[in-house]
């Protein structure tokens, strides 16, 4: 599976800027900070966000892609987790559109001619779709999530657990590839990782941090191969 590397902010910020309206940078924030899919994000209601001076909390976001078996959607949510630093500038603008809203839906429906919001009912997908491919042409809803996962790995120091946790994956399959793709590029010397500081890191999980990524693999790896994790 190929993945994108991560972009770094000033790229992002340059697209950002591009925004034509509000509303674009709107789509751009929550796209990219939740790294959720069009379909899970066009779902949000403003009572599901939380926030204090360090971090953003999403309440149950809907997992839509997670089935038991085909045909059979299985109900999953998860919780997302948004920290606010110098690391993630987009998380202030969030914030900003999450208290400046007074719908409750974050994305709410508006009738085609005189734009009035229609009670109860949030936007479609083609119109998210629509607003991400006005900001540019390079763009498209799901570059924001791989954006995400990117930066997790290559900025927040995510391991393969930490990012499976955080999207809710039901495999190991895609966040292997994230963090294989980093170890791949700090090989070849494509792109280095940033040094972050260590008071700014918080990991989610209790993996010990002075192994590497390779090291951390080489295990998972072993786990699979002896049917401890499938």
């Amino acid at each position: 599976m190929d993945v994108p590397s991560w972009i770094g902010w000033d790229k992002l910020m340059q697209y950002y800027r591009k925004c034509p309206s509000d509303v674009h940078k709107k789509v751009f924030c929550f796209l990219f900070e939740t790294g959720g899919r069009v379909s899970e994000v066009i779902t949000l209601k403003r009572r599901q966000f939380r926030h204090n001076e360090y971090s953003v909390v999403v309440d149950k976001m809907p997992v839509f892609k997670y089935r038991l078996r085909k045909g059979v959607r299985k109900n999953v949510t998860r919780d997302v987790f948004i920290r606010r630093d110098r690391l993630n500038p987009l998380a202030e603008d969030l914030i900003d559109f999450v208290d400046e809203c007074g719908t409750s839906f974050i994305f709410p429906r508006r009738t085609s001619l005189t734009s009035e919001i229609v009670p109860g009912k949030h936007t479609s997908r083609v119109r998210i779709y629509n607003l991400t491919t006005e900001i540019s042409k390079d763009l498209f809803p799901h570059w924001f999530r791989s954006m995400r996962a990117s930066f997790l790995v290559y900025v927040r120091r995510f391991n393969i657990f930490e990012l499976k946790q955080w999207f809710a994956w039901k495999s190991m399959d895609t966040p292997g590839s994230y963090v294989r793709g980093v170890e791949l590029a700090e090989k070849l010397g494509i792109q280095e990782l940033p040094q972050t500081p260590k008071e700014i890191l918080q990991p989610l999980s209790s993996v010990v941090k002075e192994k590497s990524i390779r090291e951390r693999l080489a295990e998972l790896e072993q786990r699979y191969e002896r049917g401890e994790i499938k």
